[in-house]
């Protein structure tokens, strides 16, 4: 929604707002419109991070399901997320059933939506395999 500074001045106007009063609401407003544009502005930067998962001796070794994590953050965060999922995940009703015993089976089994509940954005829940050229 687009508003002009003179539509509103003019509403102000026609309702016979105090000049003061009407002063203050457009710096309010002003004041608004900068402070949506500078959060607008800050986006986030992700870095992607490949966790190998060489618990299971069906993968080979050059196999990793990628994750991100936001700048700054620490790369351990994403394995301190990890187990902290695996917890909840076993002791959920679906996990009794059918454990994780390793951080495959934790991609494989696990539902998405725990994942994002523990704050862990996983780009990649299929393993990818790197070659060489």
């Amino acid at each position: 929604m687009n508003v002009k500074k003179e539509d509103i001045e003019y509403t102000l106007d026609k309702n016979e707002i105090e000049s003061e009063k009407k002063n203050k609401i457009i710096q309010d407003l002003e004041n608004l419109i900068e402070q949506m544009k500078e959060e607008k502005g800050e986006s986030k930067k992700y870095f992607f991070i490949g966790a190998k998962t060489t618990n299971n001796p069906i993968f080979e070794e050059n196999k990793i399901f990628l994750c991100k994590i936001e700048e700054g953050e620490d790369v351990s965060i994403i394995k301190e997320r990890l187990d902290q999922l695996k917890r909840e995940y076993n002791e959920s009703k679906k996990g009794k059933r059918l454990p994780a015993n390793s951080y495959d089976d934790l991609f494989y089994n696990c539902p998405k939506k725990l994942f994002r509940e523990v704050g862990l954005k996983v780009s990649s829940y299929e393993p990818i395999e790197f070659v060489n050229l």
